[in-house]
């Protein structure tokens, strides 16, 4: 009796033993499943994100694109114009010297546009149009003083003129 009560008493201790197993191998699947559907779950999630950061990454990129091209477009347009500008003022100035029969070498020393560096840089400084509108005011002011001194001497031709008009009547009345 002894012996089977021991042994029921083994039996009863091992049959603890498997349940406590039993209820921890339970316990451990059901921690494990949790943690992988949490798991999934969490990925999703993520794949999901990076799927809105990847569209939204390419919208930005082609906007960027776009907004390149325009602004290539904006400087050639730019670039473009400003030569045409300063051209057009140059030719204006060199007709006007031209009318006006001054020496060739006045209006020669005006730079040629094409000589001037026309990139990106000089055009958002405006370096070429500064060099060029200095070049094209300097020929100005040689203009201004080209006619201040036709003035000049046209004055002095009048003065000399009605003096000797005033010379003339005065001889002529004797």
């Amino acid at each position: 009796m002894l012996k089977d009560s021991g042994r029921e008493r083994i039996n009863a201790v091992y049959g603890t033993k498997e349940q406590c197993r039993k209820e921890f191998q339970d316990e451990i699947t059901r921690l494990r499943n949790q943690f992988q559907s949490e798991k999934n779950a969490e990925l999703a999630r993520v794949q999901e994100h990076i799927r809105e950061l990847e569209d939204a990454l390419d919208h930005v990129s082609t906007e960027n694109a776009d907004a390149t091209l325009r602004q290539h477009e904006l400087f050639l347009n730019l670039e473009t114009s400003e030569k045409t500008c300063v051209r057009s003022i140059n030719d204006c100035i060199k007709k006007l010297l031209m009318a006006m029969d001054s020496p060739s070498n006045v209006y020669a020393k005006i730079s040629h546009m094409t000589s001037l560096p026309y990139d990106r840089e000089s055009i958002v400084q405006r370096l070429p149009t500064r060099n060029a509108l200095k070049s094209l005011q300097d020929t100005v002011d040689d203009i201004k003083n080209y006619i201040v001194e036709q003035k000049v001497q046209i004055e002095g031709k009048t003065k000399f003129l009605s003096k000797s008009n005033v010379l003339t009547d005065r001889v002529n009345n004797f």
